[in-house]
């Protein structure tokens, strides 16, 4: 904004500056033509010039008929005084000059008989038009600004609305509420939305299918380990007891390291996939189940985990594993 002033500013004042140099020269056409030379050589004016700021005095707008450096004609503006001479000063061209401490605007043109037209218009006339345009165009500039910086908070408020809002389905696959995104979004996101949610289909293919042959790696083993346990039992009828006492141990080690890996992989494959199990409820059912089991004992048993704690788990995993 601060550069867009500064650049419509200056291109104003190269318009105002142009438009001022251009009515100085109609008027001092206007002056030469209404200009009468008597038959004793002097200057007359026939009227006074349409501009009614040359008949005020000390208005910034003057004129003056010189010869020989002398003024012969002078306007009402100038109250007496005369325009100073610019000396050099290419005849038609506009020139700055400095009289009586004032900034002057001058255009002379020379005329018959050795007169010299001299239109001059004071620099204050011209920057006090410039400060008024700067003072509307500072104003108009902090509307605009304040009007764009409210546009732009409307636009952050509003238009990443649905960013907030994938966001917030994100987390909620994380914790496990979904299983997939909604593809219900602008077209800026569906792409990413498509993408994440074959991703995760594509996951869980594989999740499944890993456990699928962890299932059948778990059976595969549960065979060959059930023949090493009868033949284990079959050395003890034989009277073999100390080796068949190791290896059952081993077998029976084996076993709860199979059950173990299998329980991992059903929790592990079910993170992740919309399935979700509250931890307080779960943990009732299994309080609710020792209290009948134990109803006999009269032993006390309490139920203190907050409510609202989820967790992406199967509820019958999360169960077995609390059990």
């Amino acid at each position: 904004t601060l550069l867009a002033g500064v650049v419509i500013s200056g291109l104003y004042r190269r318009h105002v500056t142009h438009t001022f140099v251009s009515d100085l020269t109609n008027h001092l056409d206007e002056l030469a033509t209404l200009t009468v030379v008597g038959p004793d050589g002097r200057p007359v004016l026939d009227r006074p010039l349409s501009d009614p700021r040359f008949q005020e005095p000390r208005s910034g707008f003057y004129w003056q008929v010189e010869r020989g450096g002398r003024p012969l004609l002078t306007a009402a503006s100038l109250a007496g005084h005369h325009i100073v001479p610019a000396r050099g000063a290419p005849a038609g061209d506009p020139v700055w000059t400095r009289d009586h401490g004032e900034w002057l605007l001058r255009i002379d043109r020379p005329g018959p008989r050795g007169l010299v037209f001299s239109i001059t218009a004071s620099g204050r006339v011209l920057e006090a038009e410039l400060d008024a345009f700067r003072t509307d165009l500072t104003l108009s500039l902090c509307v605009f600004a304040a009007l764009m910086l409210a546009g732009a908070a409307l636009q952050v408020r509003y238009g990443l609305r649905p960013t907030r809002r994938l966001a917030e389905w994100i987390e909620a696959l994380r914790r496990g509420e979904r299983d997939r995104l909604p593809e219900d979004v602008p077209s800026e996101f569906a792409g990413i939305v498509v993408q994440l949610n074959q991703l995760m289909a594509t996951q869980a293919a594989l999740v499944s299918r890993a456990r699928v042959e962890a299932g059948n790696l778990g059976h595969n083993l549960r065979t060959p380990l059930a023949l090493v346990t009868g033949e284990a039992e079959q050395l003890a009828d034989a009277g073999q007891g100390s080796s068949a006492g190791f290896i059952l141990d081993q077998c029976r080690r084996m076993q709860q390291q199979i059950d173990y890996q299998m329980k991992r992989a059903a929790a592990a494959g079910a993170r992740g996939t919309g399935i979700v199990a509250d931890l307080r409820d779960s943990v009732g059912q299994i309080v609710s189940a020792l209290r009948r089991l134990h109803a006999a004992r009269e032993v006390r048993i309490a139920n203190e985990v907050p409510a609202g704690i989820s967790l992406a788990c199967d509820p019958g995993d999360l169960a077995e594993i609390l059990s």
